[in-house]
């Protein structure tokens, strides 16, 4: 019941990985949120908590909080090398 969160608790937290779900009181998904997303935790029942952002209060899983910010994997800085075997051959990005 998320009625019983403890709500005595306030800290800072981030989610600590990208596309983390955001649930709200009944338990639906009502959004998505992105790697170190700030959110004020105001309180905690078992594994969930309850987060504050720009004044909306919402649900997440103890499990998809950090109370620092992490490191996420930039796909943008990875360097492909490529080597062409053929005059003419066609050379495509990651999307085809």
């Amino acid at each position: 019941d998320q009625e019983a969160v403890e709500s005595n608790v306030s800290r800072i937290v981030y989610a600590n990985k990208d596309n983390a779900k955001v649930y709200n009181i009944s338990g639906r998904v009502i959004g998505h949120i992105n790697a170190n997303t700030e959110m004020q935790l105001t309180g905690i029942n078992g594994n969930i908590c309850r987060v504050v952002k720009d004044g909306k209060t919402a649900y997440m899983y103890q499990s998809d909080l950090s109370t620092e910010k992490v490191d996420v994997e930039d796909d943008s800085t990875a360097s492909r090398i490529v080597y062409v075997n053929k005059n003419g051959a066609k050379v495509y990005n990651i999307s085809g």
